[in-house]
């Protein structure tokens, strides 16, 4: 199968076609005007067509819009639903198993707060603990070395000179 278009740029031309709006095809997007822009300047290049025109309220599709909306809605969104479903993540119904790493800080920090009876929300969750043990990363994690460095938890700064230590 050869596509030719960028389904992404296809996703944008719908979300613009129904919102008769680049800014408000931005917002249900979560990007940018000027990103949505761009794809629709690239999808005119590709069409060879304006595809849409402006108006006092927003933009209204051209003749060739209008049909290849026609074409695209349907299959595009049999595709969004058919990933959406498998995406979704149900504590209910999961029987995912979850493994932790966790230092001793994070372990008496993170794992009374997160696990408060998660079998009353979910009752095929499963989680094993990992201890890490490896010198390396309780040296690197020690809040000795917080302290030493001025920095986020087990973050690598650089140090004089700008070497990383």
């Amino acid at each position: 199968m050869d596509l030719t278009i960028d389904l992404n740029l296809m996703r944008t031309f719908v979300v613009v076609y129904r919102a008769r709006s680049i800014t408000r095809a931005a917002k249900i997007l979560h990007l940018s005007q000027p990103a949505v822009s761009h794809a629709l300047r690239r999808l005119r290049h590709h069409f060879e067509d304006p595809l849409f025109v402006r108006t006092r309220t927003g933009v209204a599709p051209t003749r060739l819009a209008a049909s290849i909306y026609a074409e695209v809605n349907g299959p595009l969104s049999q595709v969004a639903a058919s990933t959406e479903d498998r995406t979704r993540f149900d504590p209910a119904t999961s029987t995912r198993r979850f493994r932790l790493a966790l230092t001793d800080l994070g372990e008496a920090g993170l794992l009374p707060v997160s696990f408060r009876r998660p079998e009353a929300q979910a009752r095929g969750f499963r989680w094993r603990r990992s201890h890490s043990t490896s010198r390396p990363w309780r040296r690197m994690c020690s809040p000795d070395m917080w302290m030493q460095r001025s920095a986020a938890p087990c973050a690598r700064t650089r140090g004089a000179g700008g070497a990383l230590p």
